[in-house]
């Protein structure tokens, strides 16, 4: 897959933040390494799926952007939002083992009764990032 338009769409945006003058971190490192991808899959068991796998292999090992935004830009925003404080993504092969290595966790410590309806959605997932709260995406 090419995600030029993706990286570029990604690069404007942080250079958007950036002039408003918000706190902006923007990454995108090398490609994964074959071994470092193994690894990953070896680590936690698993076949990683055909385009998480590509997207490492062929884009990036570590992609990420994480913006704060101002107190004066958040205090404007509409109630519904008044708990929007930043902007944040992280798509990296370490990412994806601490956010996989959380779920599994919350599977066996909290929702381990794959048969009741709401410990079911946390089974046969993958865990591939972590949000400010804790929770799982």
């Amino acid at each position: 897959m090419d995600y030029t338009k993706f990286d570029l769409l990604c690069s404007k945006l942080a250079a958007a933040y950036k002039k408003l003058d918000f706190d902006t971190e923007y990454v995108r490192k090398k490609k994964a390494s074959p071994d470092s991808i193994a690894e990953l899959e070896n680590d936690l068991d698993i076949k990683l799926p055909c385009a998480v796998r590509e997207f490492f292999a062929d884009f990036s090992g570590e992609y990420r952007m994480n913006v704060s935004f101002s107190n004066e830009f958040c205090g404007g925003l509409p109630s519904e939002l008044d708990m929007v404080f930043s902007a944040f993504f992280d798509f990296s092969i370490e990412m994806l083992r601490i956010a996989e290595t959380n779920r599994r966790g919350w599977v066996e410590k909290c929702f381990n009764n794959p048969d009741d309806p709401y410990d079911m959605e946390w089974h046969g997932k993958l865990g591939f990032m972590t949000v400010g709260n804790g929770d799982i995406i």
